[in-house]
């Protein structure tokens, strides 16, 4: 059965205006770690050719809670699976290596928000109009009105379900709302993440983010921007050399899993290679002239 476009505000990625913009595919039945990727409609080849995972498999998150080589490993199984070419992980090091970190540190001088939970820690269900802040941002907003919206809150972690949705509300006040004011073509690609490997996202502490219709080259000093004005606790700018690019930023707010520091600001290529510092990304080769429609 052929596959879908998958549809974004905008339509299909096709009707972005942009000649560098492609349809992306959503497939129900490709795994990867447990969790749906995303399919490519790559120019020159055939439909679905070309599989990534657009910021849902979890090796980020494996890298930081079980070191490099248990990412190295999980890699090794993406390419024997056929999910990732040796050539893909030998453009992502040699690329990786090449980049110029800008190894600034937070420059924000506000106040974190604390989050009033009273109200969630109170309640025994959690739909999608559950309120989260008093801007009104909802648990939907959060999980559902996003890219990939296939995740459900449950207990895990060691976290309750209304602590982790007191964790996403902290999340929504301290960096969405802010971040949404300043850029209103900011969407959220996914936030929690069930799955016990699965580290600040499985406890409703981190989000990825693109841009509509920002160009690769942009994501770089919007990704300042946020080191520089948000209260975040770890800030990722990454991107696959076969074509994605997104920011991925957490919150800590008492509960959960805090960040070492040295991980605090770093850009990440093919999920495990890792480098201190942000950096642009768009010159690595394979990033897509525009990551989202």
């Amino acid at each position: 059965m052929a596959l879908k476009p998958w549809r974004t505000n905008y339509g299909q990625q096709r009707n972005s205006n942009s000649p560098a913009v492609d349809d992306l595919y959503r497939s129900p039945d490709v795994f990867v770690n447990g969790v749906p990727v995303v399919l490519y409609d790559v120019p020159g080849e055939s439909p679905g050719a070309a599989a990534v995972s657009l910021a849902t498999v979890s090796l980020d998150e494996v890298y930081f809670s079980e070191g490099p080589e248990a990412a190295a490993s999980h890699i090794q199984t993406l390419v024997t699976a056929g999910i990732m070419s040796q050539a893909q992980v030998d453009a992502g090091k040699a690329a990786i290596s090449s980049t110029n970190s800008d190894t600034a540190d937070s420059a924000f001088t506000g106040t974190s928000i604390t989050a009033d939970c009273k109200a969630i820690h109170g309640l025994t269900s959690f739909p999608d109009s559950t309120v989260l802040t008093p801007n009104g941002t909802t648990l939907g907003d959060m999980i559902r009105k996003v890219t990939f919206s296939t995740h459900n809150i449950v207990a895990q972690k060691g976290l309750s379900k209304d602590q982790i949705i007191c964790n996403l509300a902290n999340l929504a006040q301290n960096i969405w709302e802010p971040l949404k004011a300043q850029f209103s073509d900011v969407f959220i690609t996914n936030s929690f993440r069930e799955g016990e490997r699965q580290r600040q996202h499985g406890t409703g502490q981190a989000m990825d983010i693109q841009f509509h219709k920002l160009p690769s080259n942009k994501y770089y000093e919007r990704a300042q921007w946020m080191r520089d004005n948000l209260p975040f606790d770890q800030l990722l700018l990454e991107c696959h050399t076969s074509g994605a690019l997104w920011i991925h930023v957490s919150h800590y707010s008492g509960t959960g899993i805090k960040t070492n520091e040295i991980n605090r600001v770093a850009h990440m290529i093919d999920d495990a290679n890792f480098k201190v510092g942000l950096a642009d990304l768009s010159v690595v080769p394979g990033v897509r002239p525009y990551p989202a429609a």
